[in-house]
């Protein structure tokens, strides 16, 4: 029975009260609102699906709201893939939105979902998170929450004592608050963890306390739970009066709101009962009547109840071969929850059994047989995805290097060409007749009217001079160099320095500008690989005129299609293929 009292205890967790009091976000429904804290959670449900589907994809915080508001509700209907599905969403969606109430909500239903399926790992990292934005924030509800959750997960953990502090603190918040509504599921979280620390007096204290709310307030669900619980109490005491009792009242509630999972956990708690009688002929009667119930409705850890149940009393009716096929499905269905040390010990239980028909032992050989096939094939998928995600990632360094190979390249093929231009410029200004030999292969016709109609327009001149301060002052270097002091210092106007520039390159001033700290920057690495001196690139834009040193990586990569880093990198391969080819000569 402990399955169900872990199951139930995750459930226990959850907070019904999504009242006013707790939407203090922007965003807020009062039809959610009143079905959520009227416990009609299959309602709530199917409301919020039609508002969603009717919300815009743009409009973030609803679209937030409704998905928080919709996993809270499948957690409390114990679909927990539902749950989690939209608990994802409201993670990604929290992304978009500043409203750090939506927020927390979205991180206290990814708790609850994770918690839900056993995930403790991530359970415990989003209850992190609620617990310091509530103390950040001296938020008591969401405390609560938190403290709830850590509770939970300590019992997980077989850490009752310290699942039971928790559980208490949240309690007394909830007092504190004045959270009428989460009081059921208080009493019922300090029920369970007492009989987790086998303190049965303790228990049903607080377990006929959230009963007794729970039927006031019409909350259902949680009455279920509490008479689920009070009835495994009674039994686990041999109060069989009073296991009896609480079994009908479960039975008949269930029925009474045509909740078919609860039927079924009355038919499993009757074929408990009935085994610990001896009567195990009608045990076997309604543990089937169980099995009916969940192929229709399916809850795997209750399926796991009863088939231990009927292999029981089917083993002690001597009727070995409806035994065996029970056990089989109790293994096949508890191995696919347990983790890796479970599993293990559940194969020694497996290997311990005692089988006493020929059949039974066929049975275990096939069964075995069909895990170990079941095994290989398992490792050949995992080798085959090994394989393919280490080709893969070869694949992708092998061109992720030649594709950095080829900025590296397109870069030095650059810097090489802007010098020929200036060494082109400075001849054209400052030596009447001196073109560069590798202009004079470019296709126009004769020297004398490039230069006339091109080089010396105004634009051109004011470009030359442009280049030449900037050059000359190094005034890239001036991290406050503004457009203002370049006009000043040419002694033009904006609408003239606009033109020299669009009409000499393709940038704008601040690409100008960036294009020359880029280059010097450039410069002081190889500089710094070729001296062998360490230069910290996280520091070397105080060096090249940026402000700072994202600026500086961002426009370094634009502008390279590089990072520094790996500049640096290609820079040193360079020099060691020059250094090869200077010892092959």
């Amino acid at each position: 029975m402990k399955v169900i009292k872990i199951i139930l205890l995750v459930v226990g967790i959850l907070c019904v009260s999504q009242t006013k009091a707790e939407s203090k976000a922007t965003v807020s429904d009062t039809t959610i609102i009143r079905l959520m804290s009227t416990f009609q959670f299959r309602l709530a449900a199917n409301t919020l699906n039609g508002k969603l589907k009717k919300t815009s994809k743009k409009d973030f915080d609803k679209l937030l709201y409704y998905n928080n508001q919709l996993s809270m509700a499948y957690i409390r209907l114990m679909l927990v893939d539902s749950a989690m599905t939209h608990a994802r969403k409201s993670m990604h969606l929290s992304a978009f939105s500043s409203d750090s109430t939506l927020i927390s909500d979205a991180w206290k239903v990814t708790s609850y979902s994770y918690n839900r399926c056993g995930n403790l790992d991530s359970a415990i990292f989003y209850t992190k998170k609620m617990y310091a934005y509530a103390e950040r924030h001296h938020d008591k509800r969401l405390m609560r929450n938190s403290m709830s959750s850590l509770g939970t997960i300590m019992n997980q953990n077989e850490k009752f004592e310290e699942g039971l502090k928790y559980h208490k603190i949240a309690s007394q918040l909830s007092k504190e608050i004045e959270d009428t509504l989460s009081y059921s599921i208080m009493y019922f979280n300090l029920g369970l963890t007492y009989s987790s620390l086998n303190k049965p007096d303790s228990s049903l204290l607080y377990l006929e306390k959230c009963l007794a709310r729970s039927l006031k307030e019409k909350n259902n669900e949680s009455a279920l739970d509490a008479y689920v619980m009070i009835s495994n109490i009674y039994l686990e005491l041999n109060d069989l009066k009073k296991w009896k009792e609480n079994t009908l009242n479960l039975y008949n509630l269930a029925e009474k709101v045509q909740n078919q999972k609860f039927i079924a956990h009355a038919y499993n708690n009757f074929l408990y009962g009935l085994i610990k009688s001896n009567d195990f002929k009608e045990a076997v009667s309604y543990g089937e009547k169980a099995v009916k119930l969940l192929d229709l409705y399916p809850f795997q850890s209750l399926q796991i109840e009863v088939d231990s149940g009927l292999y029981i009393a089917n083993k002690a009716l001597g009727d070995y071969y409806n035994a065996m096929r029970y056990f089989e499905s109790y293994y096949k269905r508890k191995y696919s929850l347990l983790n890796e040390n479970q599993k293990r010990e559940l194969s020694e239980v497996q290997v311990k059994f005692a089988v006493k028909e020929k059949d039974l032992m066929i049975s275990q050989q096939k069964l075995e047989l069909s895990h170990k096939q079941k095994n290989i094939q398992l490792l050949i998928y995992i080798l085959t995805l090994f394989i393919f995600i280490i080709l893969a990632s070869i694949v992708y360094v092998i061109r992720n290097h030649r594709f950095r190979k080829e900025l590296y390249k397109k870069e030095k093929y650059l810097d090489k060409q802007l010098a020929d231009t200036k060494q082109w410029m400075e001849g054209v200004f400052l030596k009447d007749n001196f073109i560069p030999t590798v202009f004079k292969q470019l296709p126009f016709e004769g020297e004398s009217s490039l230069v006339n109609q091109d080089i010396l327009s105004p634009q051109s001149i004011l470009y030359s001079e442009l280049r030449e301060i900037i050059e000359r002052q190094k005034l890239y270097l001036n991290p406050e160099l503004n457009l203002q002091m370049v006009i000043k210092l040419l002694g033009t106007n904006k609408k003239y320095l606009y033109e020299a520039i669009s009409s000499n390159t393709d940038n704008n001033f601040r690409n100008f500008i960036n294009r020359y700290r880029i280059d010097h920057s450039k410069r002081l690495i190889e500089e710094s690989i070729r001296n062998k001196t360490n230069s910290n690139l996280s520091e070397l834009f105080n060096e090249c005129g940026f402000n700072n040193a994202t600026s500086f990586f961002r426009t370094f990569k634009t502008i390279t299609g590089l990072t520094p880093k790996e500049y640096a990198t290609e820079v040193v391969m360079d020099i060691k293929e020059e250094s090869q080819k200077s010892e092959s000569v």
